[in-house]
């Protein structure tokens, strides 16, 4: 069996395991066929496998396939049996589960403290942070498959937190290394929020054939639940165990009016900052960014104002109003002989933006708040943005 932790020769992963399964019929070969399968995605053919597994041995599937169902339930939106296999689980596998299907990323988190594997147990935390809009480190690949893998969670944090220009420029580069690697429901999930946020309706429904008709029926109705956003006649199936899904769906009909800040006891933060990001998007309303570093954004298009002072002083009129930023003008325009002036004289260039909405929440929660500008106004408003917090 070739190593599966080298992601490029998964293809030829699948071909030995099915040889393999050919010559003898075993528990061992047969687990290592779902592994290769479910990397890959395939759902029909998982089915199809199961159902030849239930003809040949005459029987209810051994425990040592409990956490692989698990998974093809999932992706299969099939939650009734996703619940009846759950206490058979073990924590890691339950940790996703309740995250990823329940929408309960509190007990996750609990779950998710007992997994004994540290490096799984990173990515498993990693996750739920994005959820909840906590920062947690992710750590070093073991493999090329394990790098490929962490460059979409980290993909997908950045679309959450608001780097959407960073997440938008790096989907392309990493879906290309998934689908050359045949990890296609990595590629899969990544995508479809970059068709989102881009409109590109026609895209995301190919995307959606390609979801159909390799059996991925959770990222099937995600899909329909995205174009049905930008204002399409699509029927949404999603059963109400999945609560998850809907709440992406419940969401997704918020977003398309006029969509709040996420609160900040919220354990579904990351989400919520998500489809807030997607409202304005969809408006073409603009706000004004922290994340990261300061941008004024209108859709994914950066405003650029004459002045790059001007950006400046309107994030300090936005997040501590016109005195504040009088009486720190010195600090905005550190080169000024009569910075106080340049305030008065800097307003003509921001005038139709000083009621913008504004990402702080989403920047100070996920630890990105201006992270990327060094200059000494940047670390004037973090001592005083973050912590006034503490």
């Amino acid at each position: 069996m070739p190593d599966l932790t080298d992601a490029l020769r998964l293809k030829e992963a699948l071909a030995e395991a099915e040889r393999r399964l050919e010559e003898e019929f075993s528990e061992g070969n047969f687990l290592k066929l779902l592994e290769v399968l479910l990397l890959m995605g395939d759902m029909h053919t998982i089915r199809r496998y199961l159902n030849l597994w239930r003809r040949r041995r005459k029987g209810k599937y051994p425990l040592s396939f409990v956490h692989y169902l698990a998974l093809f339930y999932m992706r299969t939106l099939d939650v009734e049996n996703l619940k009846r296999v759950l206490p058979k689980l073990d924590v890691a596998i339950r940790s996703l589960v309740y995250l990823k299907v329940f929408a309960d990323p509190v007990k996750a988190m609990a779950l998710a403290e007992g997994i004994g594997d540290d490096l799984f147990k990173a990515r498993v935390m990693y996750e739920i942070g994005t959820v909840m809009g906590k920062p947690y480190p992710l750590p070093a690949p073991r493999s090329e498959l394990e790098a490929i893998s962490f460059k979409a969670l980290r993909t997908l944090r950045d679309f959450f937190s608001g780097r959407l220009e960073r997440a938008v420029r790096s989907v392309d580069e990493m879906v290309d290394r998934a689908v050359d690697s045949w990890l296609r429901p990595t590629a899969i999930h990544v995508k479809e929020n970059e068709l989102l946020l881009r409109g590109k309706v026609s895209d995301l429904h190919f995307l959606r054939l390609a979801t159909h008709n390799l059996g991925l029926r959770r990222e099937t109705e995600r899909i329909k639940i995205y174009e049905r956003f930008w204002d399409k006649e699509v029927k949404v199936d999603v059963p109400e165990g999945d609560r998850m899904l809907m709440t992406v769906l419940r969401l997704s009909d918020r977003a398309r009016r006029r969509m709040h800040l996420p609160s900040e006891g919220s354990n579904l933060f990351g989400i919520e900052a998500f489809w807030w990001y997607a409202s304005n998007v969809k408006r073409k309303r603009a706000y004004l960014s922290f994340s990261g570093r300061l941008r004024l954004m209108r859709g994914l298009e950066e405003i650029r104002l004459p002045r790059r002072r001007a950006l400046i002083l309107l994030a300090f009129i936005r997040l501590k109003g016109y005195n504040f930023a009088k009486e720190n003008a010195h600090i905005i325009f550190p080169e000024s002989v009569r910075p106080k002036r340049r305030v008065a004289e800097y307003l003509r260039y921001i005038r139709e933006y000083l009621k913008v909405p504004i990402d702080v929440r989403i920047a100070r929660r996920y630890g990105t708040f201006l992270e990327e500008e060094g200059e000494g106004w940047a670390t004037f408003l973090r001592e005083h943005v973050l912590n006034a917090e503490r």
